[in-house]
């Protein structure tokens, strides 16, 4: 299998494990648990180009959802899975997401424990 689909798919799986540890200490109820699946993690499914092109999309959602990290690691997944190369720029921009919410990550856990 293609490296780079690899590399994509553990990028992306560090990403939302470390959204889902980060917002899971900062909830305050369980049941407060279901707006964040509502309001975050199910439109970015739907709006991140798993599902559908976001060619099709009008020019101003196509470049304000380009921002998130789930379309790179959707487009990344599919080139490499059709042996397509992977988008170098796809690869950094998951790295630095999915850094920045594993150092969100750690501090809400740090936070919680005081």
């Amino acid at each position: 299998m293609a490296p780079g689909l690899w590399l994509a798919l553990l990028l992306n799986a560090w990403f939302f494990s470390s959204l889902a540890v980060a917002l899971a200490m900062r909830v305050k109820a369980h049941a407060d648990q279901a707006l964040l699946s509502n309001f975050v993690i199910t439109p970015m499914a739907f709006l991140g180009g798993t599902f559908f092109p976001l060619d099709r999309l009008p020019g101003w959602a196509r470049h304000v959802l380009e921002i998130l990290p789930l379309p790179h690691a959707a487009q990344a997944m599919q080139a490499a899975a059709i042996g397509h190369p992977v988008r170098l720029f796809s690869c950094w921009l998951l790295f630095l997401a999915a850094s920045t919410a594993f150092a969100w990550a750690i501090l809400s856990v740090r936070s919680a424990q005081e």
